[in-house]
């Protein structure tokens, strides 16, 4: 279990890199990225970080209550 919430944590830091890479991008010129599908991605994202957080945090009392 350990290491897949590492990994999974270790994937979702390079997507947020590449979210805020976009971000950048898009600042410079709008037409490149669609802020809608980026606010789409950013609340996934965020979804999928929030229950990785919950299952690490879940995991790790279950640990600590043997």
């Amino acid at each position: 279990m350990r290491t897949i919430l590492n990994g999974s944590s270790a994937f979702l830091i390079a997507l947020y890199g590449a979210l805020y890479a976009m971000a950048i991008v898009g600042e410079a010129n709008q037409d490149f990225i669609d802020a809608v599908s980026m606010l789409k991605s950013s609340i996934a994202l965020s979804s999928v970080s929030l229950v990785l957080s919950l299952a690490a945090a879940q995991h790790l009392a279950k640990r600590s209550a043997k």
